[in-house]
């Protein structure tokens, strides 16, 4: 039957010429076969002037495709481009149907960074319709065109340069004190402790606002405002989004009134670029709305499976408290920036660990204007094109182990990892991105999780997993952008049964 079919279509002719057989098949191809698929699945179409093959993949049911946001409990988000992946023995790139498109996945540093160091060229940003709604048009991950991202990406990353960073680590460690004694009962539900955190640092040193009458506010907005990121969200976020405006305009204001300050929105407003082109109101609000989006949700996340893993391995965190100890007869109980990169390389690893096993989940889609070649694929003009980090990470040969164990939050967390050369991940570590689009706030991000572990180490040398307890299947939340616990992590503080003495100390360099 489908051969009759495919006859049916063939143009009507008295005579048909005998050809060679290589030469019907390219004629029922161009005429039967690409007409057809570019109906059912449309813009799927290799280029024909290039030799490179398609990647493999599946495409799915015709003009439907497939479900990019697949997920499952057992898994959380992201679960279609791990399943495609598995199909394809591992493709470090493969192909799939969706949203009317083909679109191509890519993982892996290479091919990663091959793709985006194309973009504004051959690769192309995407309108990304809630970006564009939650942030704003003028944000980074709007920048349209070479010359406007390259000129925002120096005016917002003059605010978070390391330099910056370093400054605000006496803050940052008051601002976790500070979260964590306002936790009065033995039970902590992390996911909260760790949000407040995160967006009492948005609030009093990224827009750089004190009023702490106004933090509890700032909070249920923030929060409100982030829901309007999933499908289905009712029009209330706009509301929020409106008062996290409000609040930044107010900043602006005392700013040019008063001079600069130690905040982020200070640093873009008095950034100038070689040209001394500054950065525009709009652009300082929309970029500060992207930091508190990328950077409060994603932190929170990451500190909750800290927690987690940290739970399920008791032993790690006793390796935590310890160097916290070291780091007090050294330095005393202040920290430092210095201390944070040079002392504390276990803490340091537990959150590299966190990031490696749950990172952030896809990767922000890209269109092609011309065909590209990936690792040997062609990507026809017209496709979508993403990289994963998770199955970049999965892939990674130097952490890759026997039925993917070390991507399992029992059996892959070991911080230890991290402070050997032989076993530590190298550029396949990618949980900020790569290239152009290299996290900005990732020298924050890391500065912050480290200290916040460090503060709660020292006020919590033990404590026990109450949920997900150790020996249950843990269900994970599947609207998330860092898959963690669906019910998040609730935690009891312990007392340590007896001391560390001297001689039972082993040094955290020594293991």
């Amino acid at each position: 039957m489908a051969s009759l079919f495919l006859l049916a279509l063939l143009p009507h002719s008295n005579t048909l010429e005998l050809r060679p057989q290589r030469s019907m098949r390219q004629t029922l191809r161009n005429r039967i076969y690409r007409p057809v698929k570019q109906i059912l699945w449309p813009n799927t179409l290799s280029d024909l002037s290039r030799e490179e093959q398609l990647p493999p993949g599946p495409l799915g049911c015709p003009i439907r495709g497939l479900n990019p946001r697949l997920s499952s409990p057992s898994f959380g988000p992201g679960l279609l481009f791990y399943q495609v992946s598995q199909k394809v023995k591992h493709a470090r790139v493969f192909k799939i149907f969706s949203q009317r498109k083909g679109i191509a996945v890519v993982s892996g540093y290479q091919n990663t960074k091959t793709v985006l160091s194309q973009e504004f060229s051959a690769v192309v940003p995407q309108s990304v319709p809630f970006t564009a709604k939650i942030v704003g048009s003028h944000s980074l991950r709007c920048a349209d065109n070479k010359q406007r991202h390259s000129e925002l990406r120096k005016l917002v990353g003059a605010a978070v340069q390391p330099n910056r960073v370093r400054d605000m680590v006496p803050a940052l460690q008051h601002i976790a004190e500070s979260v964590l004694e306002q936790q009065s009962s033995t039970t902590m539900q992390m996911e909260d402790v760790c949000t407040s955190f995160a967006l009492d640092v948005a609030w009093r040193l990224i827009i750089g606002l004190q009023d702490m009458d106004q933090i509890s506010i700032f909070r249920y907005h923030v929060k409100a405002w982030l829901r309007g990121i999933y499908s289905g969200a009712n029009d209330d976020w706009q509301t929020s989004r409106q008062f996290l405006v409000n609040q930044i305009e107010k900043k602006l204001q005392y700013l040019e009134q008063n001079g600069p300050d130690e905040s982020t929105v200070s640093g873009m407003l008095f950034a100038t670029e070689e040209n001394e082109r500054k950065a525009t109101k709009e652009e300082i609000i929309d970029n500060v709305l992207l930091l508190i989006l990328a950077g409060t949700e994603t932190s929170a996340a990451t500190l909750t499976n800290c927690m987690l893993l940290a739970g399920l391995r008791p032993d790690a965190w006793q390796k935590v408290v310890q160097e916290q100890q070291e780091m007090i007869e050294k330095y005393g109980p202040q920290l430092s920036y210095e201390a944070l990169e040079n002392d504390c390389r276990y803490t340091d690893g537990v959150v590299r660990e966190s990031l490696r096993i749950k990172p952030t989940t896809g990767g922000s889609m890209r269109g092609t204007a011309s065909t590209i070649v990936v690792d040997g694929y062609q990507i026809p003009a017209g496709w979508g094109i993403t990289y994963d980090r998770y199955l970049t990470h999965l892939l990674d040969p130097i952490s890759r182990e026997k039925d993917e164990l070390h991507m399992d939050v029992r059996h892959g967390f070991r911080p230890e990892r991290w402070l050997d050369e032989a076993t530590r991940p190298g550029q396949e570590f990618l949980p900020f991105g790569v290239g152009p689009r290299y996290c900005l706030g990732a020298e924050l991000a890391m500065c912050e999780m480290k200290v916040f572990l460090s503060v709660l180490a020292r006020q919590m040398p033990s404590f026990e997993l109450i949920y997900p307890s150790i020996d249950e299947s843990i269900r994970w939340r599947q609207k998330a952008i860092i898959p963690i616990p669906e019910k998040g992590v609730l935690i009891r503080r312990t007392s340590l049964s007896s001391e560390l003495t001297a001689q039972e100390q082993v040094p955290v360099a020594s293991l």
